[in-house]
């Protein structure tokens, strides 16, 4: 369960390090970029453009960081 926790990290780690977006601008340009895409092929991800390209690198860390932990926590309890 541990790696699981560590590879969220780096994985976010990386992501930073990379040139990833996470600028308001950068953002605003993804959400562009999806909505552009052809809805027949890309039906959902240009449906939730908006919401794909709004998302804030911290906020994503934490949701993803307390989406596992809970997880774990299930788990250990249902043992």
């Amino acid at each position: 369960m541990h790696l699981t926790v560590t590879h969220h990290v780096v994985g976010a780690v990386l992501l930073d390090a990379g040139g990833a977006v996470r600028t308001p601008g950068e953002r605003t340009a993804v959400t562009g970029l999806f909505a552009s895409l052809p809805p027949g092929a890309h039906p959902l991800v240009t449906t939730h453009s908006a919401l794909l390209g709004a998302v804030d690198a911290d906020e994503e860390f934490a949701f993803g960081l307390r989406c596992l932990l809970d997880g774990i926590a299930e788990t250990r309890k249902a043992r």
